[in-house]
């Protein structure tokens, strides 16, 4: 049972599922304890019988003082199983009170939407805020883009304040536009015939002053670019040693992953060197790693020992139960060959993008025929020409 603990722990199973093995741990625990309790008493019980210091009572009273040290390991033994079953009991019931307070999310997963996304309120207090300063504003460009982002279901907080930073440099803009043709300075100008005549020109000063406000504009966007990107690699980063520590599964990682490329793509879509494959290679190597693990387990049961048999049952359906999106994450990524073949945009990919569909349109039936196909391996030789009997139905009447 202690390996089936050390199993679990490391696979990072569910508190509940680990809080069961561990209650198995302590069952199995507590017999070995009620058995030393008994022999002890049977060894001093016999003791008595027997004049101190003879031989017979020396025998038994060195088997005593050996079993004693044992029964005393074995309670302490039992204190610390308590008190870890009891701690993942806990931990389990705290994420379930989490995701009663939180719409179904744990703390964690509230705290990472939350940094990423406005609520529905919050969307409509930023917009406001947003519109009441472009109403003097006369290019219409950074009206639009507010315009794009109230119609997003979800409004990034990033996109949301770097959008914000560009209102900003058009008013500045804007003002200094004004500045510059609002001449209202005037002064004594001699012509070339010598002849001196009112001139009216611009406040220097206040020209001076617009100035620097749109250069200022202008350097809050840049860092605000930098920092978006910076934001993005950490929160990537720190999605990644979630990963590493087990405190989020494949699922959640997934998630996690597409709602970062979705908030940042206005800043991504602008990286000629981001690679999103490179993104999705992380969850790759969690399938992977979940795999291994799995084959692992499957395979230890040939030599689980029958009293443990309970305790190795529940680590597998924990594992299956926890890691059932393993088949459904391999076969996004299946589909993320099959979509780069053909140029379609899919998973992950949905959230960023230049705008460049190369897709293929097929109207009307395409029937696929591959009779040399026998396994997997046949399969993903076949699917390599794929694209070009898609392209060849697709424009064989062009």
């Amino acid at each position: 049972m202690d390996t089936l603990v050390s199993i679990a722990d490391t696979l990072h199973l569910e508190g509940s599922t680990q809080a069961a093995i561990i209650n198995q741990q302590y069952a199995s625990t507590y017999r070995e304890y009620n058995n030393y309790l008994d022999l002890l008493q049977r060894l001093r019980n016999e003791l008595s019988g027997y004049e101190k210091n003879s031989y017979e009572y020396n025998q038994l009273k060195a088997m005593i003082d050996e079993y004693q040290t044992s029964l005393d390991s074995t309670m302490s033994s039992l204190m610390d199983i308590s008190k870890n079953e009891f701690g993942q009991t806990l931990d389990s019931i705290q994420k379930e009170f989490e995701k009663s307070v939180n719409k179904g999310m744990t703390a964690d997963q509230a705290k990472f939407d939350q940094d990423v996304w406005y609520n529905p309120m919050q969307k409509e207090l930023r917009l406001e805020e947003m519109r009441l300063k472009i109403v003097e504003l006369e290019d219409k460009t950074v009206e639009k883009r507010i315009a794009a982002l109230d119609a997003q279901e979800r409004m990034s907080k990033a996109e949301a304040d770097y959008v914000d930073k560009q209102l900003d440099l058009a008013l500045a803009q804007q003002k200094l536009d004004n500045t510059i043709n609002k001449k209202d300075v005037r002064y004594l100008e001699k012509d070339k015939d010598g002849k001196f005549n009112w001139t009216y020109i611009a406040d220097q000063a206040n020209v001076e002053e617009a100035q620097r406000a749109v250069n200022s504009a202008k350097q809050a966007l840049e860092e605000s670019k930098i920092s978006n990107r910076n934001d993005y690699i950490q929160k990537v980063s720190e999605t990644i040693n979630s990963i590493k520590d087990g405190s989020i599964n494949q699922e959640e990682a997934r998630k996690r992953l597409e709602q970062l490329n979705d908030s940042y793509k206005f800043i991504l879509k602008d990286i000629p060197t981001f690679d999103i494959a490179k993104v999705e290679d992380i969850i790759k190597a969690y399938n992977d790693y979940e795999n291994k693990n799995s084959d692992i387990i499957n395979d230890y049961k040939r030599s689980v020992k029958p009293e443990v048999t309970q305790g190795y049952e529940t680590i597998v359906k924990g594992f299956g139960d926890q890691f059932k999106a393993v088949s459904k994450d391999l076969g996004e990524i299946f589909g993320k060959q099959l979509r780069e073949a053909l140029n379609l945009p899919n998973g992950i990919r949905n959230a960023y993008g230049d705008g460049n569909d190369k897709s293929l349109v097929i109207n009307g039936d395409l029937k696929l025929e591959l009779p040399n196909v026998k396994d997997a391996n046949d399969f993903a030789e076949a699917l390599k020409t794929l694209p070009q009997v898609a392209k060849q139905y697709a424009t064989k009447k062009m």
